[in-house]
């Protein structure tokens, strides 16, 4: 697999697309002219399956979309599962032990699982992803062209086009090899318990094959009177171009068929799931809202546009929080009442006008929100809207940098701001600009918030910014071993107290990842010969908490 230079992460998302998929998560990066995803799977052991060129611009936000919920599952056959089954049942002989940090370093054909140890001599390998074939990558003469006059839904199958005055352009392809839609026969196993003599025709269990290859089981009628791909969940993937690219599965962008393609007028900064619509925020100040109508899939035509922000102050950051959407516009949140669509509160963060939101995380009691060049997290009742606590990150950070050469101490003090947030359980993780990741407890109520607050740094980060922090459940059998965090202040615990401490920590089923610039372990001082070797190069952090 070839290498190319310069690739940046920008976002990533667990994917709910198929039981298959769902321990998978996508990772997007770009150079600025070709926007790539790289799939993680975690369903054995941490592992880069690919990384595929799907468009020509740099991919700005990502969103994982869910299906319509139905009484029915949507799944192979027997006869089609049996091979698949096989193949990727977890092995769960032996229960892995509960540890803290996994670093993952990845080149273009190779992966390395690092438990790192005290010694400076360590092989990390770079994270430099490419696809597989330079020659089927979009080129930057390809960029897709805005047109905000007209809409064009058009399908491989033949030339045909339709237009319309909306200010979106929607494309819908398939292969020329795909079959159409249709019903499978059912093994005369199948369901035997259920009573044939009382059913009529249409209440038999059925499966329909969808165009796009995928299963949908359920009653004769049901199939009859629903589009399967309605329940089937989505990746959305929005584009500096102002493209938003939906895919249903990873199969389909494994194979570069992207289930529908809608081009906006500006860029795509925000994607949102909520309340069956998904929220789409572009930098012309727009919040377009698509719908779906009961059994159908997305449809492009049908969205409705609320003018909230401007060019100059877009929507930079949604999330929901007690039934009601929150719109970070510049420096100020406009809460939205998702049923209406209309505006219920705003509020301001901070005085400086100049600022926006870019961080914005929902716990307990409310919402924690960050500024751009800001080094101060905030959170703020999720109800009176006040501002509870400001939690100031320096001090941590400074004590995370000790160890650091001087001048690259003072330079990432200097430029010190945050740029990434997640609450997981009863933490918020903190990413910076200096690589450092932090961890806060968070309160449960508001009557734990009276005392100081001083989130901790990790011994292990990045050696620049923090691109992003997601979280993904671990399946059953994930049998990596993490290795054992180490005490600075008692570096003589012996092996056996290290195993007993380990053998009672409770078994988690969450994983949090960070992408960033480089690697750097904050335990080592710039006396180790590996500090700077993977300064430019991208690095995964997998933590089990």
């Amino acid at each position: 697999m070839k290498t190319r230079s310069g690739m940046q992460f920008s976002c990533a998302s667990p994917s709910q697309s198929s039981p298959d998929n769902m321990h998978e998560v996508w990772v997007c990066n770009s150079d600025g002219y070709v926007g790539q995803v790289c799939l993680l799977s975690i369903r054995n052991e941490p592992t880069v399956e690919a990384c595929i060129a799907v468009c020509s611009a740099r991919i700005l936000c990502i969103a994982s979309v869910p299906g319509l919920k139905k009484n029915y599952s949507r799944e192979r056959p027997p006869a089609l599962m049996n091979q698949s089954s096989e193949q990727q049942r977890p092995h769960q002989d032996e229960p892995p032990p509960s540890q803290q940090c996994l670093h993952i370093s990845i080149s273009g054909s190779s992966l390395e699982l690092s438990e790192h140890t005290d010694s400076a001599s360590r092989d990390l390998v770079p994270f430099d992803s490419d696809d597989t074939d330079d020659e089927s990558s979009p080129s930057p003469s390809g960029t897709l062209q805005s047109q905000a006059s007209r809409s064009t839904i058009s399908s491989s199958f033949g030339n045909e086009e339709m237009t319309s005055a909306k200010d979106t352009t929607a494309e819908t392809t398939s292969s020329e090899e795909e079959q159409e839609p249709g019903f499978l026969p059912i093994p005369s196993n199948f369901n035997q318990n259920q009573n044939r003599d009382s059913e009529s025709p249409t209440d038999g269990p059925a499966v329909r094959r969808s165009s796009r290859g995928s299963f949908t089981q359920g009653s004769l009628e049901d199939l009859l009177s629903i589009d399967p791909e309605a329940y089937q969940s989505s990746m959305w993937l929005g584009t500096e171009d102002g493209c938003i690219h939906v895919y249903q599965s990873s199969d389909n962008i494994r194979n570069r068929k992207n289930s529908m393609k809608m081009q906006h007028a500006a860029a795509v900064m925000c994607i949102l799931y909520l309340d069956n619509q998904v929220f789409v925020s572009i930098a012309t100040g727009d919040l377009i809202v698509y719908q779906r109508e009961a059994g159908s899939f997305w449809d492009p035509q049908n969205s409705k546009i609320l003018p909230l922000g401007s060019s100059g102050s877009p929507i930079t950051k949604m999330v929901s929080i007690s039934g009601k959407l929150w719109c970070g516009c510049q420096n100020r949140v406009i809460i939205l009442n998702t049923s209406s669509l209309l505006q219920e509160h705003t509020f301001h963060i901070g005085q400086d006008p100049n600022r926006c939101v870019t961080c914005m995380v929902t716990s307990h009691v409310g919402m924690w929100i960050a500024l751009q060049g800001s080094a101060q997290v905030r959170l703020y009742h999720a109800t009176t809207f006040e501002q509870l606590v400001e939690v100031d990150i320096a001090p941590p950070v400074h004590k995370m940098l000790a160890g650091s050469d001087a001048i690259i101490r003072q330079h990432k003090s200097a430029c010190l701001r945050i740029t990434a947030l997640l609450a997981c359980k009863d933490l918020l993780w903190i990413g910076t600009s200096a690589g450092v990741v932090l961890t806060l407890t968070i309160a449960s109520s508001t009557s734990s918030l009276k005392g100081p607050m001083s989130p901790v740094g990790l011994s292990q980060g990045h050696t620049g910014h923090v691109r992003f922090l997601t979280s993904v459940e671990l399946p059953d059998g994930f049998d990596v071993h993490f290795p054992l965090p180490v005490d600075q202040g008692n570096d003589q615990i012996c092996d056996s107290e290290k195993r007993d401490s380990t053998r009672h920590r409770p078994k988690s089923k969450l994983l949090v990842i960070s992408g960033g610039d480089g690697y750097e372990d904050f335990r080592l001082t710039n006396s180790s010969e590996t500090v700077g070797r993977d300064d430019s190069t991208n690095h995964l952090l997998l933590w089990r908490v």
